[in-house]
């Protein structure tokens, strides 16, 4: 197994995880915004769990640091990412997640998921979480 780190878009010091076994590949970005850095971190992943905190790109949290569900699925698409889970929402209602699963379908063409609090599910050997 291997774990390599990625330094991510965000005004304070933030990485991205990419943990890979002959299993699969399981990619986290943490808080970030769009860079190259997040293309390299999901590279062909088997999930990409990713920061989705709007669905708004003139939101002053992408200013922050932090991706559109939109941009989520792009990352997804252009990295050629398997599965998409979309984490640290910037609302928990169910419209609003429906919502962000919907912008990043419309980038990305493979399952999305917003991720939930103790779901787990499996990337070969690695547990990531899951609904």
């Amino acid at each position: 197994m291997a774990l390599s780190l990625f330094a991510m878009q965000h005004p304070v010091p933030c990485l991205g995880i990419r943990v890979a076994s002959a299993d699969g590949v399981l990619a986290y970005t943490g808080d970030t915004g769009w860079c190259a850095e997040l293309l390299d971190l999901a590279r062909q992943a088997n999930v990409l769990l990713c920061d989705a905190s709007t669905r708004d790109p003139s939101s002053l949290v992408v200013a922050a640091g932090h991706l559109t569900a939109g941009q989520a699925g792009a990352a997804a698409a252009q990295a050629g990412a398997k599965r998409l889970l979309l984490t640290h929402l910037g609302q928990q209602d169910a419209a609003w997640r429906q919502s962000l699963v919907d912008d990043a379908m419309g980038e990305f063409h493979g399952p999305v998921e917003v991720a939930r609090h103790g779901a787990m599910d499996a990337v070969g050997s690695v547990l990531v979480p899951t609904r």
